[in-house]
């Protein structure tokens, strides 16, 4: 995902660093098996997704 302006990437790293970023639900998706089970999958949102990403980077140590 790319921000459309600079003051939106701004913002998405002052949720980070404020740690007040809360995830959307997951979407939910079942994917058949050989076997004929179903396995279900959590998929975020695209904008979780770029905050994860760019996240790494604001993460502590101890």
């Amino acid at each position: 995902m790319k921000w459309d302006t600079d003051a939106k990437k701004i913002e998405a790293i002052c949720l980070l660093k404020r740690r007040g970023y809360k995830a959307f639900p997951l979407r939910k998706v079942n994917i058949a098996k050989a076997n004929g089970k179903t396995r279900s999958l959590g998929i975020p949102t695209m904008k979780d997704r770029a905050v994860q990403d760019i996240s790494y980077g604001f993460r502590t140590y101890n």
